[in-house]
């Protein structure tokens, strides 16, 4: 496999070549990018104070347990001692409610 001179270095050239294709393009590409932008001013990203409060809200509800146990322990103890009831009027006004936020289609 021939890799022509763009700015890499013999050494990355040689490494590329054992590299899968992917992420040969993608340092070829950061390469090219760096060789044809010298001097230019560089770009830069901010983030709003908003998005850096939704981003470790995200961490932390990740961090949660999908299930909560104590929860499912109640229910078990509901179930076995016969104390919990379904209201099944009430699970089918609540499927109707997520169904009308639904989008049509």
């Amino acid at each position: 496999m021939k890799i022509e001179s763009n700015g890499m270095h013999s050494a990355n050239a040689r490494q590329a070549e054992h590299e899968p294709p992917s992420k040969v393009s993608r340092e070829a590409s950061i390469a090219r990018a760096n060789h044809d932008h010298r001097g230019a001013p560089s770009d830069s990203v901010s983030f709003t104070a908003a998005s850096v409060r939704l981003h470790d809200l995200e961490k932390k509800l990740m961090s949660l347990p999908a299930i909560d146990p104590r929860r499912v322990a109640d229910i078990q103890e509901k179930l076995a001692g016969e104390v919990y009831r379904i209201d099944a009027q009430r699970i089918a006004a609540k499927f109707m409610r997520f169904e009308a936020q639904l989008p049509p289609g």
